[in-house]
């Protein structure tokens, strides 16, 4: 499946399974990290905001591009406000310094190699309004920055899932814990979860 084909596919995922709760009213709708390509453009006519996150500066002026109704920030997010190095690896771009990121299992030789940028990090409570209803969270091993510090709680959250992540026993136990329950699942090489809050 080719990258293009493979975002329609996750973005048409995404929205039956918004469809699947009875498309209820959305406020914002968020991606972090978007890269060039968004999985939320479906949402553009049906919510008030789209939130895109992207710290390679490359990228987040083709999302500019590509989603210009959308909210660019450009910037990495971690625990605190700061600066980080972001390796770049194309799609699989992480911040160096964090404990695991999915490049280092899938291809370590090449995240060695990667090049590096300065990039902005704040923590994700500074970007999040307390009205995302989605997040499309696919982070390069950050994920568990943004849940730990997320204001909203969003009706639908899905995220890749790696058993390899050091932190997917907080990662389950947040969910549980803010009594989110899985919706579905689809794998294209590694499994995504939808997980929506039951209220």
């Amino acid at each position: 499946m080719n990258i293009t084909k493979n975002y329609n596919y996750q973005s048409k995922f995404l929205f039956s399974a918004w469809q699947q709760i009875g498309s209820p009213k959305l406020r914002s709708v968020c991606e972090c990290a978007v890269g060039p390509f968004s999985l939320l453009p479906p949402f553009k006519d049906v919510s008030t905001k789209s939130i895109y996150i992207e710290p390679s500066a490359e990228m987040a002026n083709q999302a500019r591009i590509n989603y210009p109704w959308a909210e660019i920030h450009q910037v990495a997010i971690a625990d605190s406000f700061g600066k980080a190095n972001l390796r770049n690896v194309g799609g699989s771009s992480y911040i160096k310094g964090i404990a695991w990121a999915p490049i280092f299992t899938d291809n370590p030789a090449r995240a060695r190699k990667a090049g590096k940028q300065r990039v902005n990090t704040v923590p994700f409570s500074a970007i999040d309004d307390g009205q995302i209803d989605i997040l499309n969270l696919d982070c390069e091993g950050s994920e568990w920055f943004v849940l730990k510090n997320m204001v909203s709680r969003p009706i639908l959250i899905q995220i890749e899932y790696r058993i390899e992540n050091p932190f997917a026993k907080e990662i389950e136990e947040w969910f549980k814990s803010n009594n989110y329950y899985e919706l579905s699942r689809w794998q294209h090489g590694v499994v995504n979860i939808i997980y929506h809050q039951n209220i």
